[in-house]
């Protein structure tokens, strides 16, 4: 009735921004042009009533908080509002203005709350599809660093392998120079074949704990300790050095 819909606009312009009409199509035409947040109807009205009309607002407008004025005598009404048109609350007439403005207070604070929960589901799947979209690029990332290991030890153990046969064919003839120079007087090449033969011995041990290292799933270094005599290991260090 328009006279109702003048003394609602009347108690409430001060604090919302009021919507009124008294046709559905016209209502259905506010809804699509504005941003209503609060939707009260009557319940019996000439072409559509009011359980109805809520429900299509429920279904094309779920933010919407609906809101049911109906008679004490139509309590059938207001029970199907609750189940069909999922509606926030319903006010009997004749109605308590101090009532209504409560209701409506708590009814634009559950709206802005629904919004704000929507929003936040929003960031929540934003968020989420942003990690998953990271966790694929991580794993990518990831099989490609398996990878780049994997080829990383192949290509130790074959380089490892390579040096042994070099290795080996050093110690082979520097031990038969040894023979030949067994007999002779020239410390000088003695000594020469001396320090080829400890460092091919040397980088053998290299390569060996290469290999080691490739073939352990936890690889550690470690220190060998051992009793050495000074002395020596300071002659064998001149050797190097000289």
């Amino acid at each position: 009735e328009r006279s109702i819909l003048k003394a609602l606009e009347r108690m409430l312009h001060s604090e919302y921004r009021v919507l009124t009409t008294s046709s559905v199509d016209e209502a259905f035409v506010l809804l699509k042009k504005n941003d209503v947040h609060i939707v009260m109807s009557d319940q019996r009205m000439p072409e559509m009533n009011g359980v109805e009309f809520l429900t299509f607002v429920k279904d094309c407008y779920p933010d919407c908080v609906r809101v049911l004025f109906t008679g004490y005598t139509d309590m059938q009404s207001a029970i199907e509002a609750i189940n069909s048109g999922q509606v926030y609350c319903y006010i009997p007439k004749p109605w308590d203005p101090g009532e209504l403005k409560l209701m409506l207070n708590q009814a634009a604070e559950r709206h802005d709350l629904v919004r704000e929960r929507r929003r936040l589901l929003e960031q929540l799947r934003d968020t989420n599809a942003q990690l998953e979209r990271r966790n694929k690029d991580l794993q990518v990332a990831n099989n490609k660093l398996q990878e780049l290991d994997r080829l990383k030890n192949v290509f130790m153990e074959v380089v490892s392998h390579e040096l042994n046969t070099p290795i080996a064919i050093a110690q082979g003839y520097t031990f038969l120079m040894r023979r030949e120079l067994a007999d002779t007087a020239n410390p000088t090449l003695r000594k020469a074949a001396q320090g080829i033969l400890n460092s091919a011995d040397r980088l053998g041990k290299i390569t060996d704990k290469i290999i080691k290292v490739l073939h352990s799933d936890a690889p550690q270094v470690t220190l060998q300790l051992e009793n050495v005599v000074l002395r020596h290991l300071c002659e064998r260090v001149h050797e190097i050095v000289s």
